[in-house]
């Protein structure tokens, strides 16, 4: 019996299938890389808040969740320093917080800041804040 040579035909459809199992492959491999990925970019990040919320800006992130709870879609936070007695001229209506020496809640907004929870508002020097849909995300998902 007499084995047939593999003809032209053949060889192309082997090839066009081997071509679209290895593209498969390749992009379900980076689809959940990706996700991979993700999940432990949120799991860091949740730690990152966790750490700040339990130790350092406890009293800061329990106030603004009060806060969230009255008025959910408020995004901007002022800090008021103690020496100023009434708030800056704004466009919108933020979250005040009033700073003393007690609760130095101008020093926890700097590390917030710092951290990606909120961004700064120009000019620099002010202590005006955009609060990021993440942070409330996780203020508003995490009990205290």
């Amino acid at each position: 019996m007499d084995v047939p040579d593999f003809d032209m035909l053949s060889m192309s459809v082997g090839f066009l299938v081997g071509a679209a199992v290895g593209a498969a492959g390749g992009y379900y491999a980076s689809l959940f890389t990706d996700r991979r990925r993700e999940q432990e970019r949120r799991r860091k990040r949740l730690g990152q808040f966790r750490s700040v919320a339990k130790d350092t800006c406890a009293d800061m992130i329990r106030e603004i969740r009060m806060n969230l709870q009255s008025a959910p879609t408020i995004r901007e936070l002022v800090v008021m320093a103690p020496s100023r007695p009434s708030p800056p001229k704004l466009i919108g209506v933020p979250l005040l917080l009033k700073a003393d020496t007690e609760n130095d809640y101008v020093n926890k907004a700097l590390v917030l800041e710092r951290m990606g929870f909120l961004e700064l508002v120009p000019p620099a020097g002010t202590s005006h804040y955009f609060i990021t849909e993440e942070f409330v995300a996780l203020v508003q998902e995490e009990t205290p």
